[in-house]
């Protein structure tokens, strides 16, 4: 059954109601009930009867019926997604809001305080560093305040290092009278210990490496670990020397086992700064004093530049007297050995160190026994000289 409203008062209208003409179509295919028709059809006759008298024909106004369909109300989960959407737009903005607020209060808060007082401060520091780099360069006129006199120490102690070879020497005494309580009299003093040994190099023909008087001289014994068992000593003895004032005794003891034991010198300073500048053509031998009484063969092992030891073993007669030893050839001799380093054969110059080792099978018949080494020494050919 169809079913309208009245556009006026909103009544009920059925199909019906139109066909039995209690309900009328209007010219605007609108559905009408019989009452708001007559008050419409009243009113447009009035109005008509004001400007010009004319019979009204309802028939002109309204056609006939057309029966409209029932609207549809609007389903339910429509309006509850556009409620979801808007709830969720709004907690959004919500969310969004509430978060900036929050960083620029902590930004707020980590800002820096201002301080009125930053400005000057940043002045006084630049006026400071200013300050600050006015002292760099020694005031010629002012070296009594101490960083002034460090500079010109500075300055003073390159000019001497600076000067003739000839020179040098003197230079740098001078020095160390004006700065001997400045920073730069250390350098000058180990310079002048250099200059000094290689001076006396030049005229002596000779690098003293074991007077065992020598500050450069780093001397150490060993029991050889790899071989358990020997045990000794070393020490510096100023009751018995050949040349010099003092030898080194070397106590061996092989009676509870045990290889060899060894006293080592580390080449170090003035006597390794001498070493490196002599040409190995210069070197003409090795030479040192030996004694002992039950000791009838000495090992002497050098390590060269790489760290290659070159050993060979060189007999003397044990009846406690002092014996010149000379070694002229460093990459050959009796028993000759060499290892580590290189492993070339070749004798790499300049060396850093020298060993002296009594081996266990020295002795003869003894277990126990006691060498002394004195003045050990490189000795140059005659037509030496050493560069600067």
């Amino acid at each position: 059954m169809e079913v309208y409203y009245c556009p006026v008062c909103g009544t009920k209208i059925s199909g019906d109601d139109v066909k039995s003409g209690l309900a009328v179509i209007s010219a605007e295919k609108r559905v009408i009930c019989k009452k708001c028709f007559a008050d419409v059809a009243g009113a447009a006759t009035a109005a008509s009867a004001a400007s010009a008298p004319k019979a009204f024909s309802p028939a002109k106004h309204f056609r006939a019926p057309v029966i409209q369909k029932a609207r549809k109300p609007a389903p339910q989960s429509g309006k509850i997604s556009i409620a979801l959407g808007l709830t969720g737009i709004l907690l959004a903005a919500l969310f969004v809001f509430m978060f900036s607020n929050k960083t620029d209060k902590e930004n707020k808060v980590n800002e820096p305080p201002k301080s009125a007082s930053s400005a000057p401060e940043i002045k006084k520091l630049d006026e400071i560093m200013v300050s600050e780099n006015k002292i760099t360069a020694p005031d010629p006129h002012n070296a009594n305040t101490p960083r002034d006199k460090e500079l010109n120490a500075d300055a003073a102690l390159d000019t001497a290092l600076h000067a003739d070879p000839s020179n040098k020497v003197a230079a740098l005494e001078n020095f160390l009278k004006q700065y001997n309580d400045t920073s730069a009299s250390a350098r000058a003093r180990v310079e002048l210990h250099k200059l000094t040994f290689e001076h006396q190099v030049a005229a002596s023909g000779s690098i003293v490496v074991g007077s065992m008087n020598h500050g450069d001289e780093t001397w150490s014994y060993s029991n050889g670990d790899e071989y358990p068992g020997a045990v000794g000593s070393m020490e510096k003895d100023r009751s018995a020397a050949k040349e010099g004032s003092t030898s080194l005794k070397i106590l061996a003891d092989f009676s509870k086992g045990g290889g060899y034991v060894a006293a080592s010198d580390k080449f170090s300073g003035s006597i390794a700064s001498a070493l490196s500048k002599v040409d190995f053509k210069l070197i003409k031998m090795l030479r040192f004093w030996v004694r002992s009484s039950e000791c009838q063969t000495i090992g002497v092992r050098f390590s060269d530049a790489t760290g290659q030891a070159h050993m060979q073993r060189l007999s003397f007669v044990p009846n406690g007297e002092w014996q010149r030893i000379e070694i002229n050839k460093f990459t050959s001799g009796p028993a000759y050995q060499r290892w580590g380093g290189a492993n070339d054969g070749a004798f790499h110059w300049p060396p850093t160190g020298i060993n002296f080792v009594i081996e266990k099978g020295t002795l003869g018949a003894h277990t126990k026994g006691i060498v002394w080494i004195n003045w050990v020494e490189f000795v140059l050919h005659s037509e030496r000289t050493m560069p600067e």
